[in-house]
């Protein structure tokens, strides 16, 4: 009888997930759902390319965007397991050379984008200012005046996860590329660990005027921390397991990773009154009942932490804009 139950449960979750692909427009999507510890549930539907008609398969690397942010969160606070550093330390401390305005400004208002540090991008995408090199965006970034006073509101940023990079980078003595291949490594995520900042075997793209059109994204080394990673469902699964089962740093840290930052004012602040607040690379999503963790990118891909509940949700589409954080829950309601 339970085995004709989960199939059963199996079989809805699949057929919810391909209404929402038809009525999203998503060409291709990933999902993994782990619950108690373990991996209940990995499945692929639809093309990774469509021209190409090429289905989706449990090894197609994604294009993660931003999601890359949570994995550079957990880079500095493993780096504080380390005592390397201290989340409430100022950058200052950790790095030389950098505008007398940002010198006080701490690690966790980076990682919470409420440092007010202005922005290294033109506004057009992901064009850097400056001439365009990673050199001339880091020098010109640095003269300009910031947004705002450290944490007065939250300011999606990628400057600061520049910056992370650089922290990360001067502890491991390698580029933030390696260093991060080399964790992705030590949790097993090997796929990943190939392929983190190459062109994804999955093909991104939009939907407009009733079609699809493609679109590639090549994040320039400066921005990598902050975006530009592929993975695939499975191995972010791995990623999950290894954080919930301490295999990364203990509770304690776990804790740090993902409790969101206070503005002056002490509320938190995020994205929207789901994603209401901002920790160490990871939205929080608190509410009275099955509160959250996650890490989304593009609009296009997103994790799920319930750590009540035991149960954690991985949603990779090749559609930017398809916005999977915004049916998660509904997949959660089927294991809760």
């Amino acid at each position: 009888m339970a085995l004709n139950v989960s199939q059963a449960r199996a079989d809805t979750v699949d057929a919810f997930i391909k209404k929402k692909m038809e009525a999203n427009h998503i060409p291709g999507l990933q999902l993994a759902v782990i619950q108690n510890g373990k991996l209940v549930k990995l499945s692929n539907y639809g093309h990774l390319d469509i021209e190409k008609a090429m289905e989706v398969q449990t090894d197609t690397i994604f294009p993660i965007n931003s999601m890359t942010k949570a994995f550079t969160g957990t880079l500095i606070v493993k780096l504080a397991s380390l005592n390397k550093l201290v989340l409430t330390d100022p950058i200052g401390l950790h790095l030389d050379n950098l505008p007398s305005s940002w010198q006080s400004i701490t690690i966790e208002q980076i990682l919470s984008h409420t440092s007010g540090l202005p922005s290294i991008l033109t506004g057009n995408v992901i064009e850097l200012v400056g001439d365009g090199s990673d050199a001339s965006a880091w020098e010109e970034v640095k003269k300009l005046p910031l947004q705002s006073e450290p944490e007065l509101a939250f300011n999606y940023n990628q400057t600061g996860y520049a910056i992370l990079g650089k922290i990360i980078e001067k502890y491991s003595g390698k580029s933030y590329s390696n260093t991060l291949k080399e964790f992705l490594l030590e949790i097993e995520m090997t796929e990943t660990a190939k392929n983190s900042f190459r062109v994804p075997i999955a093909q991104q793209y939009f939907y407009s005027n009733g079609n699809h059109h493609s679109m590639e994204l090549n994040f320039p080394p400066i921005l990598r921390p902050a975006a530009g990673m592929s993975a695939n469902a499975h191995e972010l699964a791995k990623f999950v397991l290894a954080l919930q089962a301490h295999k990364i740093f203990d509770a304690t840290y776990l804790n740090s990773l993902w409790k969101p930052h206070r503005l002056k004012d002490g509320n938190t602040a995020g994205f929207n009154d789901r994603e209401n607040g901002y920790a160490a690379g990871w939205q929080v999503i608190a509410r009275e009942s099955n509160s959250a963790v996650s890490s989304s990118g593009g609009n296009a891909v997103t994790l799920i932490i319930y750590p009540e509940d035991n149960l954690s949700i991985i949603v990779l589409t090749n559609l930017l804009g398809s916005l999977p954080i915004e049916f998660v829950d509904e997949i959660a309601a089927y294991y809760h």
